[in-house]
């Protein structure tokens, strides 16, 4: 205990300033219950701000990927340089335990460009090591004030079990009756008779899409062995246009002159490189009949699912130069990936124009039917078209029956200069933005989805094998980039690992059939695709996850919805994404910080 100090007398003419000094001066104890008290609010802040502004999640499992990160390997293909996420949800026990199986390692991924198959090294490369999934700001505030929004990316109490969240998209409202065919989802309104496809918003499309390819990044040793480049020359009509185009000798790039009166084009092939080419290469050997490799169809293949793993047991003898299938119970995810066929799809362009007159050509194909845009670069006047499968021209419908044979929208195409454009053809609807910004049309472009679909090719055009197109007519180009995205493939099915198809194959020939053009126009695969429906009551919401081959949502539970009342809030965006453990421990991945859509 501290002594009194002797008090000292004041003289006369300092008794007023002392006295206002003793006044100003805070009694005993003031300083420590004020930090106390300052401390006690903002604790009682703090909780009512999550109690009832806004609260942070971590997202567990991958059934929101792409979109939404779990537990997870982040890395970047040797390869091609592409960087992407591989789901490691399962090494968590508790999520494990809930999916009712023990934990396991994730040992190696695999790159949804290149295909190439990565072993992981788990004791050398921190980097390679597993993270956590994505941190995220949930708004619980925002439905008080407007309803809850289709395709908001919600988070909830699981239905059966209030203690668990659950973060999915929303796509069924109250009162609404919801049907998933062949990837879409169809909505019939309280009021409405017949059943509408949803459509995303652009800000939500743009966010969902998924890469396919990339010109960016293409591997070094597939071009060194001759594999064929997946852009490659066409014009209808033409044998041999392989001179029109020029390309970079990594594929990057690629120029044409113009060539007067007639349609030049690039046309997308989906050649992809197996497992069993990536082991001969790796050994050093040839794969076979390279020159000859055939496109594929598109299929729902996910980064996110695609990884091998181990038995715990066994990972004292993991290691980069070590395969997986060298390990007693190696799992490959790779037999369930891409089981049905994705027709709904994107291109994007970065495309240099060289003159001020001509036409810049885009295309995208879809079960036969081959849509089409000219944009005159002298004017920017875009006009699109519909060629059918038999030859004859179709039409785009609106919804209220208006009918638009070519219509016609205006561009920032005008003359020489690099322009970046994005051609969609996702949820029937054909949508076009040049440099971000979305192309308005004098008619509609919105056109009715077939209730069966099946790809077509054939000697004169490849149809489906070659999905997506850039082309030109009368000015010379150089293209600097090009993508192919595809949408989201909503799987109709009430059991994860059940197929929505309702003919007894198994993966290998579902796989084989979509490889196998020859077989398209007799199988009856295409004609045996499930559907589902399911109604909402009042106060009722339909949830489905972006990875829906992962995902447990409303499809599979009992009773397909979410109550209103169990809703937490509104995600809003990605404030703490993983950080890196080198060359700086803990430093923030900042290119992951966003909005969420």
């Amino acid at each position: 205990m501290s002594k009194s100090r002797p008090t000292a007398a004041v003289p006369a003419h300092h008794e007023s300033r002392a006295s206002r000094r003793e006044e100003s001066t805070p009694p005993s104890g003031y300083a420590s219950r004020e930090t106390t008290e300052s401390v006690a609010l903002a604790v009682i802040l703090a909780f009512l701000f999550r109690a009832f502004v806004a609260e942070a999640f971590v997202i567990p499992t991958g059934s929101m990927a792409p979109t939404l990160m779990g537990q997870h390997k982040d890395v970047q293909c040797p390869e091609c340089g592409y960087w992407y996420q591989a789901g490691a949800s399962l090494e968590d026990g508790a999520t494990a335990q809930q999916r009712g199986e023990t934990p396991r390692i994730v040992v190696a991924t695999t790159c949804p460009l290149c295909h190439y198959r990565l072993i992981l090294d788990l004791r050398n490369n921190a980097n390679q090591a597993t993270f956590s999934g994505d941190r995220i700001l949930v708004s619980k505030f925002v439905y008080d004030f407007a309803p809850p929004e289709r395709w908001d990316v919600i988070v909830f109490k699981y239905p059966f079990d209030a203690k668990q969240n659950y973060i999915k998209r929303l796509v069924g409202l109250p009162n609404e009756q919801i049907r998933i065919s062949r990837g879409d989802v169809f909505i019939k309104g309280p009021e409405a008779d017949t059943y509408a496809i949803a459509r995303k918003p652009d800000h939500k499309l743009k966010s969902m899409l998924q890469v396919v390819d990339d010109t960016r990044h293409i591997s070094r040793r597939l071009t060194a062995i001759g594999w064929p480049l997946r852009w490659q020359p066409w014009a209808a009509g033409v044998p041999d246009v392989t001179d029109a185009w020029s390309t970079s000798d990594d594929g990057h790039t690629y120029d044409t002159e113009a060539v007067a009166g007639q349609d030049i084009w690039l046309r997308y092939r989906h050649i992809v490189a197996s497992d069993d080419d990536w082991k001969l290469i790796e050994d050093g050997q040839q794969p076979p009949m390279v020159s000859d490799r055939r496109s594929e169809l598109i299929t729902d293949v996910y980064a996110y699912n695609s990884f091998t793993s181990i038995s715990p047991t066994f990972l004292s003898g993991a290691g980069p130069k070590r395969r997986p299938e060298d390990y007693a119970d190696a799992r490959f995810a790779g037999e369930t990936l891409g089981l049905y066929w994705v027709s709904d799809l994107a291109l994007e362009g970065d495309v240099e124009v060289k003159g001020d007159s001509g036409e810049l050509l885009l295309l995208l194909v879809k079960g036969g039917t081959t849509y089409t845009c000219r944009i005159d670069v002298a004017t920017g006047a875009a006009t699109l078209a519909v060629d059918g499968d038999d030859g004859g021209k179709g039409a785009f419908v609106g919804s209220d029956g208006t009918r638009a044979d070519t219509p016609v929208g205006q561009t920032a195409i005008q003359g020489r200069g690099t322009y970046r454009v994005r051609f969609s053809n996702v949820d029937a609807e054909i949508r076009l933005w040049v440099n971000e910004r979305r192309v308005t049309f004098n008619g509609p472009t919105t056109y009715a989805p077939r209730d069966t679909l099946r790809p077509v090719t054939s000697e004169l055009d490849p149809g489906d094998l070659a999905p997506a197109g850039i082309g030109t007519r009368d000015v010379a180009l150089h293209i600097q980039r090009l993508r192919v995205l595809r949408d989201v493939y909503y799987v109709a099915t009430r059991a994860g690992n059940v197929p929505e198809y309702t003919v007894p194959y198994g993966h290998r020939k579902i796989k084989e059939i979509l490889r196998s053009p020859e077989r398209w126009p007799e199988t009856d695969l295409f004609d045996m695709q499930a559907e589902m429906q399911i109604t909402m009551e009042a106060g009722q919401l339909f949830p489905l996850g972006d990875n829906s081959p992962q995902s447990s949502d409303g499809r599979m539970w009992e009773q397909h919805y979410v109550d209103q009342d169990l809703l937490i809030g509104k995600a809003l965006l990605i404030y703490w994404p993983h950080p890196w453990y080198r060359p700086i421990p803990y430093l923030p991945n900042f290119k992951r910080m966003r909005l969420i859509h």
